[in-house]
């Protein structure tokens, strides 16, 4: 009897993809390679799904399918010698990639963008306001022409509600 180690290698590392090997210390004595998919439900049960035969294997990582469980068995002569799994994680964060969507800081920037424009248009309302402002008290005769216009305009119009 003689033992045997059986390990995966992973080449070449990537974000995309990933190409899994069975590495056994000794393959003399294997006649067949085989790729299993274990798929587990909410329930804890597992089932089997055979992907290809040969020694490697690749794999989409990006894909969600692809994420989770994989068996490299390993057969002899007279069946199934042992197997080898590897775990792909299935958690967007753990492998790198990004949700999709609005981040938090995205947000950010928006909120103080529109905020900065409204307080420009705040600030542009009260200079327009001054400028008109300051033309007006140029002209302190043209200023007390409007204001007699309007205060003469009122009082004719109290006058007109109270008859």
């Amino acid at each position: 009897m003689e033992l045997v180690v059986a390990k995966i290698i992973i080449s070449p590392p990537s974000k995309t993809s990933v190409t899994l090997t069975c590495d056994l210390t000794d393959s003399s004595e294997v006649t067949d390679y085989e790729w299993v998919q274990l798929i587990s439900d909410l329930n804890g049960s597992q089932s089997v799904q055979s992907v290809q035969k040969g020694i490697s294997l690749s794999i989409n990582t990006e894909s969600e399918e692809n994420q989770g469980e994989w068996a490299c068995l390993f057969y002899g002569k007279h069946g199934i010698l042992g197997n080898v799994t590897y775990h792909i994680h299935t958690m967007s964060g753990l492998s790198g990639h990004k949700s999709p969507g609005f981040s938090q800081s995205t947000a950010a920037v928006v909120g103080l963008g529109f905020l900065l424009l409204v307080l420009l248009l705040i600030l542009a309302q009260v200079y327009k306001n001054h400028q008109r402002r300051k033309r007006i008290f140029q002209f302190p005769a043209l200023e007390t022409i409007v204001h007699t216009n309007s205060n003469e305009r009122e009082e004719r119009e109290r006058n007109q509600e109270k008859k």
